[in-house]
């Protein structure tokens, strides 16, 4: 992991790091960071995701929830989205990611593999109000903000 963080005068505390998947299937709702777990599923609301065709993004907003006043983001660069079940502009207030991984996908050969042809690899995005996405990506980062006052 590559990571930055600054201060500003505003008291806002920002980090971002580019995250490295190597693993298969497993479940990325839980990241440590610095020491820290960043659980996705259980602290955070996600309030907004956000695909731009051109630019080839995705970007995933989570606030948090209860005791938490950080934003944390998921932003994916290079992106070929290959399904979702629901449309970006329409989904409800808050929902809860409950998968999010790196998984295999079907090739055109009928072949289970791990990358496409441009060695982008293929994400899936999971929520537990039945929103999905599957994707190829070349990046992921994370970015998390922590408002103080």
């Amino acid at each position: 992991m590559n990571s930055n963080l600054s201060i500003n005068q505003s008291l806002i505390a920002k980090i971002e790091t580019e995250l490295v998947i190597n693993q298969l299937f497993k479940p990325f709702t839980e990241i440590q960071l610095n020491g820290t777990t960043v659980d996705l599923h259980n602290d955070f609301d996600c309030v907004k995701i956000k695909h731009n065709e051109y630019e080839k993004t995705l970007v995933v907003e989570f606030t948090g929830s209860n005791r938490f006043s950080e934003k944390v983001s998921l932003a994916f660069s290079e992106v070929e989205l290959i399904h979702a079940n629901f449309s970006f502009d329409n989904i409800p207030t808050t929902i809860t990611l409950d998968n999010f991984y790196r998984g295999r996908f079907l090739n055109s050969q009928n072949e289970l593999a791990e990358q496409n042809n441009e060695g982008k690899n293929c994400y899936y995005l999971d929520f537990c109000e039945g929103q999905a996405c599957e994707f190829f990506t070349q990046n992921v980062y994370l970015s998390i903000e922590n408002i103080s006052s």
